[in-house]
């Protein structure tokens, strides 16, 4: 029913593994219920671009329950060969398979796979990348295999030069997330680092729009921290690709379960993220080739307050070390 950026960010993966699959002269559009669209014809466009032929979206595609009683088709009424379903509720995954050529190959996991043309024949996997991963296999009925997309450009890697120059050792910081309840405390974030750079490192902070302001808490309360998103950089660059071109020049990075973590992560930051609770580290493991968790319902009832800096600081020495 739409995407957020993070969500976006890692599916990216398996939507360059779906394309290596199906071969360079494939048609792949990205289709999305919610009439606002998809991080795909915006911020994540230039990736998507390599990856998928376009996106449809609109009203009358299942976001609205009048739809599943309209026999109109979905998606300006184009059709395909194989639509692969990736939500699981039964009344949206009717109004998809519409969208089927005759003799198609649909693919849900909606209602237990009841309208699927193929099943899988184990158990479904609790990671939601597996879960999405399973149903591009079916649909294609071979095995992909993700892999990260060409994310680089030279004017991205030579704003993050420009901003974060050779020589400090760097570690990111992400403070933000799309819920109050994913937040780690800001003077905890503050502290964290202060610490850091006690210790000699320098550490980035990223900010997303929704954390506006907080730049000057940081400038302020912890003046060894960087903030380059908002710094001046020659390419005038803004948004993902330049959070991404920063993120290769971390040496380790500790980030709520949001978005900017994930894009850190898939730029390939060993990466340290903080989890409300199991669940959702569970479902929404850290894309990144280094990862580490610490989960806050295990130190206390408290929510993301339970994590105190220095169990935050020991998990990321082991990230550093390498343990």
């Amino acid at each position: 029913m739409g995407d957020i950026l993070g969500d976006g960010a890692w599916k990216l993966p398996l939507m360059a593994g779906l394309r290596d699959a199906a071969g360079p002269d494939a048609h792949i559009a990205w289709a999305a219920a919610s009439p606002a669209g998809t991080v795909y014809d915006g911020p994540l466009k230039p990736w998507a671009d390599g990856l998928i032929n376009g996106t449809v979206h609109g009203p009358g595609a299942g976001a609205a329950s009048r739809d599943l009683f309209s026999m109109t088709r979905p998606f300006r009424g184009e059709r395909f060969d194989v639509v692969i379903d990736t939500q699981t509720r039964i009344g949206p995954a009717i109004v998809a398979r519409r969208a089927l050529a005759p003799g198609g190959r649909f693919i849900s996991a909606a209602g237990g796979f009841v309208l699927s043309r193929a099943k899988p024949s184990g158990a479904r996997p609790e990671p939601v990348f597996d879960q999405l991963r399973q149903l591009f296999d079916l649909g294609l009925g071979a095995e992909i295999t993700p892999r990260c997309p060409d994310l680089t450009d030279p004017d991205s890697e030579a704003a993050a030069l420009h901003l974060l120059r050779d020589g400090p050792t760097y570690i990111g910081l992400v403070p933000g997330a799309g819920g109050a309840d994913r937040r780690w405390p800001l003077e905890n974030w503050i502290s964290l680092a202060n610490n850091l750079t006690w210790d000699g490192f320098v550490p980035v902070v990223f900010l997303g729009p929704e954390e506006r302001g907080w730049e000057a808490r940081f400038h302020d309360l912890a003046p060894g921290a960087l903030t380059p998103e908002q710094d001046f950089n020659p390419k005038g660059l803004r948004g993902p690709r330049l959070v991404f071109a920063l993120a290769r020049r971390l040496t380790a990075a500790v980030a709520n379960d949001c978005g900017g973590g994930h894009l850190l992560g898939l730029a390939g930051a060993p990466l340290l993220t903080l989890f409300r609770d199991a669940r959702l580290a569970a479902k929404f493991p850290t894309r990144s080739p280094r990862p580490a968790r610490l989960i806050a319902a295990e130190h206390g009832a408290d929510g993301m307050a339970s994590l105190s800096v220095p169990v935050v600081r020991a998990a990321l020495n082991g990230l550093l070390e390498g343990r």
